[in-house]
């Protein structure tokens, strides 16, 4: 038997046995704890069980691997043994195309992660954080005074329109409700699984999936009308355009369209669920005034730079803090490329694996008082989130979320200003946040707040 935490499974291995098999509820096995709080629900299972394990829920079968240990496998394997094409094909295929990033692995995802990485880094916004903040105070104007906002949707309407305006060079807000209908149909059914495939069939769905995809076509076609001189920089539209491949052929048409849809749905869920973590953080746990005093320090000397932004450090906790207790992705979903051995227990080829890389977030050798939101654990001298492999909120190795550096800028961006323009208040004041999948973790569309006043 191995004695490394990981290893292939060979012949005089191949007798490990299976990961224990986490008993469930006849019938949901483990979907209502999985649905309601994922991370928290594999932290009760991994003191119970260990580092592997597995749960079922209605018509699959997962096997959960967490700890420092299954951080550090998906770190450093690449796509040895992990892979995302069985989990994703669908998703691409919808899309129209199998060069589709986050279906793709090995050397075909490392080229067109390649190719889109200018697109959707930081240096991708920076230019553009002046008109990021009057889009964030141009929506904040709208909230009404002694009246209550539904943070989810008014987080994804900014960032949808601030990544449309600024970083495709396209506005979309005339197609807000098609690109929310086709992410959630898409994930929930392709994806997640939990809706049948028949809802790909609704006319909603399949009018919002016409639109977006005109959208798409509309942009290339503005793009490709551009004199040279006046193509942007650092711009994911003209990357993918001018690319050429080793033979000199341009980026096939199909998957030019998908690509051009992908930013749009990049934040919908992602930056906009952790945004309303974030509110709903701040206000919880009684730091939202001393948060607004160093909002108002950096808009002072009026609308802030990128390092202005990082001199901010109070502020760049709390989102650490939030990102820790709230992760983008708590949990990393793929399938088995190569049998192996993990922790004394065998996995086989074509198993569906839970890599929970937010499970560490949550374990006190790490962070101490894990369940207790604490900003000051980002600050010197402690600093937790330099420990290597345990701060993953954006998951980790090849497929780590290529836009997480736009994401914390923007993120950065958001929250200051709506820090620096309004006071918030929980409404009802004991509100306690439900981390429910939608299917992305998020506060939900339930979590509500009261808009006490506007500050400027």
């Amino acid at each position: 038997m191995t004695t490394t935490p990981y290893a292939p499974l060979t012949p005089d291995v191949r007798d490990a046995p299976l990961p224990p098999l986490a008993p469930g509820l006849p019938l949901l096995g483990h979907a209502r704890e999985m649905y309601r709080n994922p991370i928290l629900h594999m932290r009760d299972l991994y003191y119970r069980f260990g580092p592997i394990y597995r749960v079922r829920v209605p018509g699959r079968e997962f096997t959960i691997m967490g700890g420092i240990e299954a951080n550090q496998m998906l770190a450093r394997t690449g796509d040895e043994y992990f892979i995302s094409g069985p989990l994703f094909g669908d998703f691409g295929r919808e899309m129209g195309t199998r060069q589709f990033m986050i279906a793709l692995d090995g050397e075909e995802h490392t080229r067109l992660r390649r190719l889109m990485r200018n697109g959707y880094s930081r240096q991708a916004l920076l230019p553009h954080l002046d008109e990021a903040v009057d889009i964030t105070r141009r929506h904040i104007a709208s909230w009404p005074v002694g009246g209550q906002v539904t943070v989810m949707d008014a987080m994804q309407r900014i960032v949808t329109e601030q990544i449309g305006a600024l970083v495709i060079g396209h506005a979309a807000a005339d197609y807000f409700e098609d690109l929310r209908i086709f992410m959630v149909t898409v994930l929930r059914t392709l994806v997640v699984k939990s809706w049948p495939r028949i809802m790909l069939k609704r006319p909603a769905y399949l009018r919002a999936k016409e639109r977006i995809f005109g959208l798409a076509r509309d942009v290339l076609e503005e793009f490709r009308n551009l004199p040279e001189e006046q193509r942007p920089r650092r711009n994911l539209i003209v990357d993918m355009l001018e690319y050429r491949d080793e033979h000199g052929a341009p980026m096939d048409e199909d998957a030019l369209v998908a690509a051009t849809v992908g930013p749009y749905l990049a934040g919908l869920d992602t930056v906009a669920g952790t945004l309303s973590f974030m509110v709903y953080a701040f206000l919880k746990h009684g730091v939202w005034k001393r948060l607004t005093a160093e909002a108002d320090a950096l808009f002072a000397g009026g609308i802030p730079d990128m390092n202005a932004l990082r001199q901010a450090s109070v502020l760049h906790a709390a989102v650490m803090e939030t990102l820790r207790m709230y992760p983008v992705a708590s949990f990393t979903p793929r399938a088995v490329a190569k049998p192996f051995v993990f922790c004394g227990h065998r996995v086989e080829r074509g198993a569906q694996v839970l890599i929970a890389n937010g499970l560490t977030h949550f374990l006190p050798e790490f962070f101490p008082n894990p369940d207790t939101f604490d900003l000051e654990r980002h600050l010197e001298p402690r600093k937790e989130y330099r420990q290597a492999g345990a701060f993953a909120p954006f998951s980790l190795g090849p497929h780590t979320c290529l836009g997480a550096g736009m994401g914390e800028v923007q993120m950065m961006t958001i929250i200051a200003t709506v820090l620096r323009e309004v006071e918030l208040a929980l409404d009802p004041p004991d509100y306690q946040v439900q981390q429910a999948l939608t299917p992305i973790p998020s506060p939900g569309f339930g979590f509500r707040v009261r808009v006490v006043r506007r500050r400027s």
